[in-house]
């Protein structure tokens, strides 16, 4: 499996292992996670809520959410618990990254609008 290098954080590979960097900016840390904890929706066009709370640490304020298996044309997103934007990606084939704000809880909302064609989705990290 080649290694995924992230757009503007060139040090954040997806290797596996779990590791900290400072955020410039903030002065948060990134927590990087293994990403096995995979989630799919089971509900079409709705918001659903995923709890991130057995696999992000308390005290996160964001999450790096990767979608896995989407399609051409198909609607996924990503959002804060209880957001009222609306935050689309129009699939393409492969994978993608979305950052999100998770709520005090660690809660966040996922979208799916075709369920035919929905992807799946891990957390690659968090920042804290």
């Amino acid at each position: 499996m080649a290694e995924k290098i992230y757009p503007g954080h060139p040090d954040l590979t997806g290797g596996g292992a779990t590791g900290l960097h400072s955020h410039p900016g903030g002065g948060l840390t990134f927590t990087e996670l293994v990403g096995g904890e995979v989630h799919v929706v089971v509900g079409a066009s709705t918001w659903e809520d995923w709890d991130l709370s057995a696999i992000i640490g308390a005290g996160a304020k964001s999450a790096l959410v990767e979608i896995r298996q989407f399609y051409p044309g198909s609607r996924v997103g990503v959002r804060k618990n209880g957001s009222a934007l609306v935050r689309y990606r129009v699939g393409t084939v492969g994978t993608g990254v979305i950052l999100t704000e998770v709520d005090a809880n660690r809660i966040i909302e996922l979208y799916v609008a075709d369920l035919g064609n929905r992807g799946n989705f891990s957390i690659l990290g968090y920042w804290s």
